[in-house]
This record gives C-alpha cells, sequence and structure tokens, in this order.
C-alpha cells in the first residue's frame, strides 16, 4: 500500500491520487447532470431564488434550467438573504441590483404552471420600464395572482410613484388574471381598462392613489369580483357601492379621512370599516359580519335600523383612529 510519505516524494504517485479523485467528482457530476431536466427544476424547487439562480451558474447544463415553482417570489430577503430596515431609505445602486436579478431571473426562467407573481421592493417610476416587462411576463404566462408592493415610504426623496399599466394586462377572454393586489403606486384607470380587469375575483388596493372615474371602473367592470379592499388609498369624500359589484361578498374599506359611505349590495356577507364616516346601508339581505373600528358613536344610532340581520358584530371605539 502506498503511504503518505511515498506520495510526498513520488510526484506521479500524488498526480495520479489526485486524478482519480478528479474523475471520481466528475463522474458523479456528469451523473447527476444526465438527469432528466423535469427532476433538475423539482430539485432547484427547493431552493430560494437566490440559491437557484447561483446554481444555475455551475455549468452549461444547469444554465437554462428552471426551478418548478408555482409562485415566483421577488423580495429582498428571497434575493439578497435580508430584509429592509423599515427607517432606512434605499438607495439607488441597492435597487439596480434588485431589478437585475429579476430581470436576470425573468429571461432565463424556462418553467411552466406559475400561477403567482409577487414583487415586494421599495421601487419607483426610475424603474417603469422594467416593470413593465415583468408585466409583460405575466400576460406571456397566463399567471392567475399579480402581487405588487413598491413601499413608497423607502423610496428615495423625488422619486415618483410608480404608475401600474392596465393596458399591459391581457383583455376580455385571453386573460387568466384572477387576483390582484397593488401597494404603494398610482392607478390611472379609464374605460377603456374595463376588458382588462373583468376576470377579477379578488383586489386589494394598498395606499394606491386612484381617481374618482377610475373607482367607477373598478365598479362597473368588475362583475366577477368578490373580495374588495380598498386600504389607506385615495377615496372620494363621498362613497356609495350601490349594486355595481353583482357578485362582491367581502368589502373592507381604511380611509384616513371623514367619508360619507353608503353600502347597498344583494350579495355582500362581511364588511370591515376603518374610520370615520357618515355611514348609511340598505338592501343588505345577506350581510352577516360586520368589524367597524370608529372614532365616533355615530354608529350606534344606525346599526340596528340598518343592519338587523347581521350574526357577527364587531366594534371597536376609539377616540382617535389612525
Amino acid at each position: 500500500m502506498t503511504s503518505l510519505m511515498d506520495a510526498m516524494v513520488d510526484p506521479d504517485i500524488l498526480y495520479s491520487g489526485v486524478h482519480f479523485k478528479r474523475r471520481q467528482e466528475d463522474w458523479m457530476a456528469d451523473r447527476l447532470s444526465q438527469l432528466p431536466d423535469e427532476i433538475l427544476a423539482f430539485v432547484l424547487s427547493f431552493l430560494s431564488i437566490r440559491d437557484a439562480v447561483r446554481t444555475r451558474a455551475l455549468s452549461c447544463r444547469w444554465r437554462h434550467l428552471s426551478p418548478s415553482l408555482s409562485a415566483l417570489q421577488f423580495t429582498s430577503l428571497s434575493l439578497f438573504g435580508r430584509k429592509d430596515a423599515r427607517n432606512r431609505t434605499i438607495k439607488l445602486d441597492y435597487q439596480s441590483k434588485f431589478v437585475r436579478a429579476v430581470d436576470q431571473f425573468l429571461k432565463l426562467y424556462r418553467g411552466r404552471n406559475i400561477n403567482t407573481l409577487e414583487v415586494h421592493f421599495a421601487l419607483g417610476n426610475t424603474f417603469a420600464c422594467h416593470i413593465d416587462n415583468w408585466i409583460k411576463f405575466v400576460a406571456e404566462m397566463k399567471i392567475e395572482r399579480i402581487d405588487m408592493d413598491f413601499d413608497f415610504m423607502l423610496l428615495r426623496k423625488g422619486d415618483q410613484r410608480y404608475e401600474f399599466p392596465c393596458y399591459l394586462l391581457p383583455a376580455g377572454d385571453a386573460s387568466y388574471l384572477k387576483h390582484l393586489r397593488l401597494g404603494s403606486c398610482l392607478l390611472m384607470l379609464s374605460s377603456s381598462s374595463a376588458c382588462q380587469l373583468g376576470s377579477l375575483s379578488t383586489l386589494e388596493l394598498c395606499d394606491v392613489k386612484v381617481s374618482p372615474s377610475g373607482l367607477n371602473t373598478i365598479f362597473s367592470s368588475c362583475v366577477n369580483l368578490i373580495s374588495l379592499k380598498l386600504l389607506r388609498s385615495t377615496l372620494p369624500t363621498t362613497l356609495h357601492i350601490n349594486g355595481q359589484l353583482p357578485s362582491l361578498k367581502t368589502l373592507v374599506i381604511e380611509s384616513f379621512d371623514p367619508m360619507e359611505l353608503g353600502l347597498s349590495s344583494m350579495t355582500l356577507e362581511n364588511f370591515v370599516f376603518k374610520g370615520d364616516a357618515d355611514f348609511s346601508c340598505c338592501n343588505v339581505p345577506f350581510l352577516k359580519k360586520v368589524l367597524l373600528f370608529s372614532s365616533g358613536l355615530w354608529i350606534f344610532g344606525k346599526l340596528a335600523l340598518n343592519i338587523p340581520q347581521v350574526q357577527d358584530l364587531c366594534l371597536l371605539i376609539n377616540d382617535q383612529v389612525s
């Protein structure tokens, strides 16, 4: 048996041992690379997006493989392995690094059967052309759920909100989009946007700037909408929902400013409201669950008359609701 000392003295012995070890490693690597794409993609699906991207750099064989994922989640944690500090402005180079990573991943992605695209990162209108391309990817992949929150509070001073391009979404029967959640952006809708929204089952707008005409477009076009959430978004001082949403079952509204709210819906079952409002309610025969956060006592005089059929009622009264 060759001793370690012999190997140190005789370089040929040392070389042959190293060469044998390398051939062993190469053989193992080749065996793994010979597996079908479907199996390799399944292996990648157990990794984070960051590690999956790194793994594809191992060889040409892995370069064009994509993890078999039902949801693509792009966040600071999934791409960089850390959460962003809530009290610190995001720097431009960090934003650029995030955008490049998403661009690269989507460009090389070859997977199928994606139902969700999630992007949670502080991005403004500076990167509009990149985000627009991500929306085009949604259209091409027939994705059912979009969840995008651009965290406006962490943007640099002077950066503008991103304007979500509804016109890039598929329209009519070509649309697969069922669920849309937007945060910290602009949503400028017109009557021509109606055909892009008609397929939605759920819509959530959080800290979104939307015009009164945009809300009217939502009310008139989202005939399949089951759940509507308007959270800390721009709302008119007077808002009446009078049966425009024929499938609506859940309505959640959170408003910073006092408003007049009128509600009439033959299908509504759940209603949540946080804020200060002059509230009127009629023709809601199926409304069973109500949760109200209010700064006033106005609700006590009207609830018994307006919604006597409610089964679950929760009232949280405070001197000031924020």
